[in-house]
C-alpha cells in the first residue's frame, strides 16, 4: 500500500515536471527553430515523456499515458509526417491502448494507404477491440498490399473464429501455420473439432 502510494506520487510528480519541461521547451523552440523544426522537436519531446512514464514503472498508469497520447493526437495534425508519430503508435500498441492506436493508424493510413504493416496492425487492434468485421476488412487491405502478411492472416483468422465462422477461419489459420511454422495457433483448429 505504501509502495503503491509512492509510485502514484512519483507519477504525479513526474507529470507535473514533464508539463513544466514541455512548456519551457516550447518557448525555447519558438525562438531557436523554424516552425516545422520546432513542431518536429515538440513531437519528439512527447515521445521522450511517454517513454519516461513507461520506464518509471512496470505498471504505468494507462489512463495517464492515454491522456498524454490523446493530447499528442489532438495537438499534432496531420499525423504521419514525422517519425515520432509512428513511435507513438507503437507505444499505444505496446501499452494496449487500442482506441489511441486505432486513431493514430487511421490518420497514418489516410496519409499513406500502403504503409507497410499499417493495415495488419489496424486489423489486430480492431480484433482486440471486438470489431471483427472491421478487422477482416483491414486484414484484406493488408493482404492486397502483401499477400504474405502473416500478421494480417492471423488477425483475420482470429476474427472469423471469434465470429464462430470456423469454415472461413480454419483455412486461414492453416495458411498462417504453414507460412510461419507457429503451431501454437493449431489449438484453434483442434478446438473447433470439439464443437462439431
Amino acid at each position: 500500500s505504501f509502495l503503491v502510494g509512492m509510485l502514484s506520487l512519483t507519477e504525479n510528480e513526474a507529470e507535473r515536471l514533464f508539463s513544466k519541461w514541455l512548456k519551457t521547451e516550447e518557448e525555447l523552440n519558438r525562438y531557436e527553430y523554424e516552425e516545422d523544426e520546432a513542431e518536429t522537436r515538440m513531437r519528439g519531446n512527447y515521445v521522450h515523456i511517454l517513454m519516461s512514464f513507461i520506464q518509471l514503472s512496470d505498471n504505468c498508469d494507462r489512463e495517464l499515458l492515454a491522456s498524454w497520447i490523446d493530447e499528442y493526437i489532438s495537438r499534432f495534425t496531420p499525423l504521419g509526417i514525422c517519425e515520432s508519430d509512428y513511435i507513438v503508435g507503437e507505444i499505444c500498441r505496446d501499452s494496449q491502448l487500442y482506441d489511441q492506436t486505432e486513431k493514430i493508424y487511421t490518420e497514418l493510413l489516410e496519409l499513406d494507404p500502403y504503409l507497410k504493416k499499417g493495415w495488419s496492425l489496424m486489423a489486430a487492434v480492431q480484433n482486440y477491440k471486438g470489431d471483427f468485421e472491421k478487422s477482416i476488412a483491414s486484414a484484406d487491405f493488408a493482404l492486397a498490399i502483401d499477400p504474405d502478411d502473416t500478421d494480417a492472416l492471423l488477425a483475420k483468422a482470429h476474427s472469423y473464429y471469434a465470429m464462430q465462422e470456423y469454415d472461413k477461419g480454419i483455412p486461414i489459420f492453416e495458411k498462417y501455420i504453414n507460412a510461419t511454422g507457429d503451431h501454437s495457433q493449431s489449438i484453434y483448429i483442434g478446438l473447433k473439432h470439439l464443437f462439431d
